[in-house]
């Protein structure tokens, strides 16, 4: 079944609106949309059901779906300012710093940081895929942080420690 989705912006926007204190609108509409298409493709017209009453669960199913990531990603980023700075840092200097610092590794590191701290995996899972222990995938992660510790303070130079 053909139909013209654009006909039912309103409907997305306005589940979008719901979780727009989480990621921006535009995005949530994105996902919204293809849940919308999800939705005609499996829509059956024949069983009396009006089709925004249908395609109303599968469009909140993925704005909430891509709402739960970027609440997952933004708890791991918080995570990793944790673990780097000691406590939650109250400055957005800080924050800016360390993603800057983080889009300068390459390798090994980045696919790390991205493992631990937006996938959550646990240090024997990313062992395990990289075939080395979880001892070693820990130590790597110690050299990252006090190697991240050193781009910072080089990067915030006195503000460091006082920041």
């Amino acid at each position: 079944m053909t139909m013209d989705v654009l006909k039912y912006k309103r409907l997305v926007g306005s589940i979008a609106v719901q979780f727009s204190s989480v990621a921006d609108i535009e995005d949530l509409m994105q996902e919204g949309f293809i849940g919308l298409l999800e939705a005609s493709k499996r829509f059956d017209p024949d069983r009396g059901v009006k089709f925004t009453t249908y395609a109303y669960p599968w469009i909140k199913k993925y704005i909430r779906e891509e709402a739960t990531r970027r609440i997952k990603h933004n708890t791991k980023e918080c995570e990793l300012n944790e673990e780097i700075f000691g406590s939650h840092p109250s400055d957005r200097l800080k924050a800016l710093a360390l993603r800057e610092c983080c889009t300068e590794i390459e390798g090994q590191e980045k696919e790390l940081i991205a493992q631990r701290y937006l996938l959550g995996l646990t240090l024997r899972a990313i062992g395990n895929q990289w075939g080395v222990t979880r001892e070693r995938v820990r130590q790597v992660e110690i050299a990252l942080k006090r190697k991240l510790k050193k781009k910072l303070r080089l990067k915030l130079g006195e503000n460091y420690g006082t920041l």
